[in-house]
């Protein structure tokens, strides 16, 4: 491990109050909250302030592939957002470190991601309820039509 990684991981492990060994992934990962918390903090920084790959990040916390790198940050988001003490403890780790970080602008750049996210969700919501539409006015016409030759035929469908 680098020594700027290793920095950067101690910052982390004093605020989040995790042991430095917890916060990288041996064998079967912990789950534990405080633990997943520390990770994606740890995450984000070598990201956004170290320029990190997500192949780098994976290979610096253990994780078993990059797509748990992708992850950590996307929840790393949702958190910063929403979550006030998570906030505050990455704000923390970001002065221990002397970076200087707008967090109004990581904010507003978190809200207008989820707020694309929001929006997509939303035509998928609707265009799936009009193939849903669709759909149930197929099923009426098959049903009439049944119905149409049983009562032709004599016979009972049901």
């Amino acid at each position: 491990m680098k020594a700027n990684e290793q920095i950067i991981m101690r910052a982390v492990s004093i605020v989040c109050g995790v042991p430095p060994d917890k916060i990288v992934r041996k064998g079967r990962s912990s789950r534990r909250q405080d633990i997943v918390i520390a990770r994606q903090m740890l995450c984000n920084l070598l990201f956004e302030n170290y320029n990190y790959t997500y192949y780098q990040i994976r290979d610096v916390i253990g994780y078993k592939n990059h797509a748990s790198s992708i992850h950590a940050r996307n929840m790393h988001k949702q958190d910063v957002l929403f979550n006030n003490s998570y906030r505050k403890s990455y704000s923390k780790i970001m002065s221990k470190l002397n970076i200087a970080i707008s967090s109004e602008k990581e904010i507003k750049d978190a809200y207008e991601d989820l707020k694309l996210e929001h929006e997509k969700a939303n035509k998928l919501i609707e265009m799936l309820k009009d193939r849903l539409k669709a759909e149930e006015k197929s099923k009426d016409r098959y049903q009439q039509k049944l119905i149409t030759l049983s009562k032709k035929y004599c016979l009972d469908y049901r």
